[in-house]
């Protein structure tokens, strides 16, 4: 099986170059005689999602871009979900090792920080966070483990643990995933006129402290801001979320 793969423009290393309009693209080198891996499909498709978004990623796309047929990427890495689960993984790599040390509140703090600017780096991974079961498939257990053994050093124990993880979880996914969720990809600069214009708006009458407060809302909260984080970032309001979530959990270890 693998002599066949090597038969189908495999027998070429990938590496970083430049398209004619200056946008990074993979390029292969026929002369290095290195085969195509796991690790260069990954890091492909990570690019490709990067520059043109999850809705557009296609196989036959990531395959031009490798300048291999899309039945070379199938046979390294099997499926189209795989290559995406992997993807989810290679970005949430960068969140561990934490430092070592420490109370589980400055665990947790550390964790939520550094997923958050894992996800920062690559915001259009992030619909494949919360929206789909895809990263299970190759989630970092060293990750579960720390966040475990955090609510363990609480005192969680049992059903409280396992409640206090999924709140964890919870948390740590969704904040992200709404802050860098995906732009309009058509009409937005249309989209983002009629969205400050209808804030803009906002009847004082009828919704007296949605518009007394709109100067710190628009644009800085949620559902009444027309960029994700990736442009306006939430920094106050992520580091409020993560006090508000300790919070929570150290009441819940109160009740164990």
């Amino acid at each position: 099986m693998a002599s066949e793969a090597q038969n189908i423009k495999t027998t070429r290393r990938a590496r970083i170059g430049k398209s004619k309009k200056g946008a990074p693209v993979y390029q292969v080198d026929a002369e290095a005689g290195d085969g195509l891996n796991a690790d260069i499909i990954i890091d492909a498709a990570l690019l490709e999602i990067d520059q043109h978004g999850l809705g557009a990623f296609r196989i036959r796309t990531l395959a031009s871009r490798l300048d291999v047929y899309p039945a070379a990427i199938y046979w390294y890495i099997g499926s189209k979900d795989l290559i995406l689960s992997e993807v989810v993984a290679r970005v949430t790599s960068q969140v561990l090792p934490l430092q070592s040390g420490g109370d589980w509140k400055d665990q947790l703090r550390e964790l939520f920080n550094r997923f958050r600017e894992a996800v920062r780096a690559h915001p259009n991974v992030a619909p494949l966070l919360g929206g789909t079961l895809i990263g299970n498939a190759k989630a970092d257990l060293r990750l579960v483990e720390t966040i475990l053994a955090a609510l363990h050093d609480l005192g969680l124990r049992g059903v409280q643990l396992a409640s206090g993880y999924s709140t964890v979880i919870a948390a740590l996914v969704g904040f992200v995933s709404e802050e860098f969720a995906t732009e309009p990809e058509k009409d937005f600069a249309v989209w983002q006129d009629q969205l400050r214009d209808r804030l803009g708006n906002v009847s004082a009458e009828q919704f007296p402290v949605l518009a007394a407060n709109m100067p710190f809302l628009m644009n800085q909260a949620f559902i009444v801001r027309w960029e994700n984080g990736a442009k306006a970032p939430l920094d106050t309001a992520f580091a409020q979320f993560i006090e508000v979530v300790l919070t929570g959990l150290a009441k819940m270890a109160e009740q164990v």
